[in-house]
């Protein structure tokens, strides 16, 4: 009898196999989708942990900046400090670097002393640097600029040309995002350069004492907790008080103004954590929204296919079967589809996270160390899909069960439009006022149906307005914010030849700013502090307000504006006096107003930051009318950054992540337009016994067709405001899992998206009225009156 039973579901399935494959398409878009991000997730975890593992990235790093300290300093405080397994010192120095096409392009120059242990090179050709004249290369600069092993290569260091043989190409684990520096969110392929040279020779070349250091690096026992910069709790509590004991024992030796940090401090290891973060967050959400959507559809389907068999269940139930064999009968529908649909998603999402965890990380340079599969997250996520899908079939299943062939053979009543719906088309043309009353007939089909419109926007048009909103938003802030042609960064040394250079240059406007790290009182996070000269107009950096006012200069306390990230991580408003430490010093500010920034930063006039540092220092200078031939002279003493080059870098780092984002939306765009078209259809099929009655009485077809364009243009109308709806919310949440500390951006909905997405659903629900009409056509009104009459 099971059997029957079996091949009897096979059937009515097989009937309606195109709603089938649907249903089935959407469990296993939703089973592939969550297997490919999850495997993705653990084997991004796994490629940074055996890669920082290999290369011992440092627990602890202390930084001095410009201020040179003997080695001997570091070395006696790492002593004093004693909790440290290992302490090595370094020298990084910013120069220019001479691409093959003549350009100067930012250079970082790292001075390692013998072999190091601790953020160790990862060498993918050739050696370590021993002697003087000899470079190892970032594997970015062999990739990005085409230099290779034995080639020379010509750096501007402080002032002076130096060529270097490449011996080596390595990764750095505190490189692997490639930019120039922390200010920096927008990798600018070709655009920096990174060597590794012997830090004897680089102290020559830059003119240092040979055992002039500003890095310290320790290796403690271990891999102690850190704070991490996108939560409010503190994880490195007890790592907190040993960076406390490492800068007393710093000051103790004579080493004022270092920077103490853990790996949270590393631009490149926070902001990739961060960026794996947001996208392991997004997986139990996004799972359950598209096994929601993939089962709400399933639902409906089951439902239809149980009115359409009510005599049959009647007649099962006559012939002595029970409510429980009824139900587990029609419980078969998600076993069958889901097991095939979750099968099939597991096997096509472990080949896709392959793809993507070698795109991603091919895109950002990284070395891919291992790529590996996780039965565990199949068995996970492919138990979650099942359980949402048997969860939404349990309640049609259940109304199957309890029907009963005197309810069934009862069903004889005449569903009567309700009388406000007669009063509100009385005035209507009749065609009209049919497809209008039609509509509303059944509230409870035409909510079902308009929740399933809107939920098929949830990930497209979630997509769509988070990706139009970031874009939006990071594109205003280089064009219209930043109103210089280029900027200069340079060391705080070299202001009087850069003042030099710029009066030696008439006509053209410069604006000298200071530039240091500062971070809230006690907290890890950081954030850039600027000094400029100029608030309001005049101004080569434009403010956006959005609370407060722009900071008056000498007042007591300081008055700054802070950027939204920075005020809402840190709960700061206009008018709060908060404690911030800048350059070492510790100091109360008063918080104006709150400006719209790509980056954490806290902005004052450069006169208050004097008062505070106790110095005067200028390392960075933004020039407006300034020409080619200027800049290219300015480019063998300076950092130079072009703003058409700034905003072509955002374009084409916008170009990369393309194959991803297309990726979700073609994803969404499936699951839309699936579920739209199922919807719509099991919608029509409703209607046949209705339209073959009007038929029967001697409508035209063209007359019935009118009714489903109105009926479906009504549908397409309320669908349609809840799917923009859903799709604001859904924008909503991924603008809050996506946002962090260093990455934070405000949600602004762009109308014209969201028009685009309201007229996709209004546009599709009118399409299927050719469907509709389709049938109409090809109705037999005998077999309709047949059916019509049982």
């Amino acid at each position: 009898m099971r059997g029957l039973l079996l091949r009897r579901m096979l059937r009515s399935l097989w009937r309606i196999r195109f709603r089938t494959g649907v249903m089935l398409l959407l469990i296993v878009i939703t089973t592939l989708t969550g297997v490919m991000m999850a495997e993705f997730s653990r084997n991004g975890d796994a490629v940074y942990e055996e890669f920082y593992g290999e290369t011992n990235l440092a627990d602890l790093v202390v930084s001095t900046e410009d201020q040179y300290q003997p080695a001997a300093n570091f070395s006696a405080a790492c002593s004093a400090f004693g909790a440290a397994d290992a302490c090595e010192t370094r020298l990084a120095l910013d120069g220019q670097f001479l691409r093959d096409d003549g350009e100067w392009i930012a250079a970082t120059l790292y001075g390692h002393a013998g072999s190091p242990a601790i953020s160790s090179l990862w060498f993918s050709e050739g050696h370590a640097a021993s002697g003087a004249g000899e470079a190892v290369i970032d594997r970015h600069v062999q990739e990005e600029l085409g230099v290779g092993l034995d080639d020379t290569v010509t750096v501007s260091l402080a002032g002076k040309m130096q060529n270097y043989t490449v011996v080596g190409i390595a990764n750095s684990p505190h490189h692997l995002f490639y930019v120039a520096s922390s200010r920096t969110l927008i990798p600018q392929e070709g655009a920096y350069a990174v060597l590794y040279l012997p830090v004897a020779a680089l102290a020559a070349d830059a003119g240092l004492e040979p055992e002039s250091r500003n890095m310290l690096l320790l290796d403690l026992p271990g891999t102690p907790a850190y704070d991490l910069q996108d939560t409010n709790e503190d994880e490195g509590v007890a790592l907190r008080e040993l960076k406390w004991e490492l800068a007393s024992a710093l000051r103790d030796e004579g080493v004022e103004g270092a920077l103490v940090g853990d790996r949270g401090s590393i631009h490149s290891v926070e902001l990739l954590r961060q960026d794996l973060e947001g996208s392991r967050k997004s997986i139990p959400m996004t799972i359950f929204l598209l096994g929601a959507v993939s089962a709400l559809v399933l639902a409906i389907s089951m439902e239809r296919l149980i009115r359409t068999q009510y005599r049959e269940i009647a007649v099962m139930r006559a012939l002595g079967f029970s409510a429980v064999e009824v139900r587990n009968h029609y419980l078969l529908v998600p076993l069958l589809l889901g097991s095939a649909g979750v099968t099939l998603g597991v096997a096509l999402g472990a080949w896709f996270s392959v793809g993507m965890t070698s795109f991603y990380f091919d895109q950002w340079g990284i070395p891919l160390v291992r790529v590996a599969h996780y039965p565990d997250l199949w068995l996970a996520v492919a138990a979650g899909v099942m359980a949402i899908v048997m969860l939404f079939s349990l309640r049609p299943a259940l109304h199957a069960s309890r029907l009963t062939p005197l309810e069934v053979m009862g069903q004889r009543e005449i569903k009567r439009t309700q009388a406000w719906a007669q009063r509100l088309t009385a005035w209507m043309p009749v065609t009209m006022g049919l497809g209008v009353r039609s509509t509303f007939r059944k509230p409870r089909r035409l909510l079902l149906t308009v929740a399933a419109l809107g939920l098929a926007l949830v990930i497209l048009g979630g997509w769509l307005l988070t990706m139009s909103s970031m874009t939006g938003f990071m594109r205003d802030s280089l064009t219209e914010v930043e109103q210089w042609d280029a900027q200069a960064v340079f060391m705080p040394q070299q202001e009087q030849q850069m003042r030099s250079w710029a009066a030696n240059h008439s006509g053209l406007e410069a604006e000298w700013v200071s530039v240091l790290p500062g971070s809230p009182a006690g907290d890890d996070r950081t954030f850039m502090v600027w000094g400029v000269g100029q608030f309001g107009d005049g101004g080569m950096h434009g403010f956006r307000l959005t609370e407060g006012e722009l900071p008056q200069a000498g007042a007591q306390p300081v008055e700054v504006l802070v950027d939204q990230g920075v005020a809402e991580f840190l709960e700061w408003e206009p008018g709060d006096v908060v404690s911030v430490e800048i350059a070492g010093s510790a100091v109360e500010v008063r918080v104006t107003g709150i400006t719209l920034e790509l980056t954490r930063t806290l902005w004052l006039h450069r006169d208050d930051l004097v008062a505070i540092t106790g110095w005067e220092m200028v390392n960075l200078v933004m020039l407006r009318n300034v020409d080619d031939a200027a800049l290219e002279e300015l480019e063998q003493q300076a950092l130079v950054t072009r703003h058409d080059d700034l905003v072509a870098a955002f374009d084409s780092s916008m170009e990369k992540y393309q194959a991803i984002i297309y990726t979700f939306l073609v994803i969404g765009a499936a699951i839309a337009i699936a579920v739209l078209v199922n919807t719509l259809i099991i919608n029509l099929t409703e209607r046949d016994a209705e339209l073959a009655t009007l038929r029967v009485l001697g409508a035209s077809k063209w007359r019935l067709s009118g009714v489903l364009l109105v009926e479906h243009a009504i549908i397409g109308l309320a669908g349609g405001v809840i799917g923009v709806a859903v799709a604001i919310a859904a924008s909503k949440w991924m603008v809050a899992v996506f946002t962090t500390w260093l990455f934070h951006f405000p949600l602004f909905i762009d109308w014209m998206v969201a028009l685009y997405l309201f007229l996709f659903i209004l546009i599709a629900a009118l399409a299927t009225t050719l469907i509709g009409t389709w049938r109409i056509r090809r109705m037999d009104l005998v077999k309709s009156i047949q059916e019509f009459s049982q």
